[in-house]
């Protein structure tokens, strides 16, 4: 991941196509952005420093720009990780997160999970891998593309929904509901004895 956003930055600079994926992704997302703008501008070294710039419109059309220090967690996420959904999807790649729901709101999910379920989003195939705490994903996803993953006794393992032999799962229902009730396992033993 682009942990330094100049660096993304001078990346978008060169590379329209990825930038304006973005630029639609995340004012899909938050409406007030309506472009990304990138500049540059020379350090002592005379080295070129890019940065990215988003422009807020209001209802009386006037721009506010914004840099990436002013924007909301969730903004910066989405800018820093739009880049390598595009890739994947273009490629027919694997996109691997962890924890990809970080920062975001969770009504953004469903829409970027989209980018890989729906076909005429992904014809090329690209696949996504995550983990996530986020436990409505699971209702998304179902049975058959949703792993667990347990700890016992300094062992981890996972496994797939599909695979428990378990009258809680039913693909007309809600996965998430037997699992908040603690029903199919995955959740952390807190406070137990086993410590």
């Amino acid at each position: 991941i682009f942990m330094n956003p100049n660096m993304l930055a001078e990346y978008y600079a060169k590379n329209e196509k990825p930038l304006k994926f973005t630029e639609k992704k995340i004012h899909q997302f938050d409406t007030g952005i309506n472009k990304i703008v990138i500049q540059k501008r020379e350090d002592e070294q005379n080295r070129a420093i890019y940065f990215p710039v988003f422009l807020h419109m209001t209802e009386q059309k006037k721009v506010y720009p914004l840099l990436f220090e002013a924007e909301s967690s969730g903004t910066k996420a989405l800018f820093n990780n739009l880049e390598f959904y595009y890739v994947a999807l273009q490629t027919g790649g694997v996109l691997i997160l962890d924890e990809f729901d970080i920062n975001l709101h969770p009504d953004i999910l469903p829409h970027l999970l989209d980018l890989f379920i729906k076909a005429e989003n992904n014809p090329k195939h690209a696949q996504i891998i995550f983990t996530t705490h986020n436990n409505e994903v699971m209702d998304i996803l179902g049975r058959y593309r949703t792993y667990l993953f347990e700890k016992e006794k300094g062992e981890s393992f996972c496994y797939r929904l599909d695979e428990p032999k378990s009258s809680n799962l039913r693909n007309d229902r809600p996965v998430s509901v037997p699992y908040k009730k603690h029903l199919i396992g995955g959740f952390p033993k807190i406070g137990s004895e086993e410590e």
